[in-house]
């Protein structure tokens, strides 16, 4: 087990953690982890290949949906209550800037 060290494959990259907020999360990521599944794995772009996903949906309404893989590990808890999602994304520093940005467009429809 890595921990929170890269894979072997990524350790010649500076990698960062970065969380976020998002206000005015689309409606169908409090429902649907496979539809949350596809936002993250469109938002990552060439950074998700590989990544192995697992959810968890909640009762009445609300995910969390995570991603581990070789280049980047993600997830993504929604709280309905207040329209809203937690992102955490942890992913090589060239790639994480504009990994952010595609995420924030499509979660939030931009």
């Amino acid at each position: 087990m890595l921990g929170d060290r890269p894979p072997p494959s990524a350790r010649s990259s500076t990698w960062r953690h970065v969380s976020a907020e998002l206000e005015g999360v689309r409606d169908e990521a409090f429902a649907d982890p496979r539809q949350v599944e596809a936002y993250l794995a469109r938002g990552l772009g060439a950074v998700a290949a590989g990544i192995h996903w697992t959810w968890h949906r909640f009762d009445p309404t609300g995910v969390s949906v995570v991603g581990l893989g070789p280049s980047a590990r993600v997830s993504l808890s929604t709280h309905p209550e207040r329209h809203c999602a937690t992102l955490d994304v942890y992913a090589p520093d060239p790639d994480l800037d504009n990994v952010l940005q595609r995420l924030s467009g499509v979660l939030l429809g931009a």
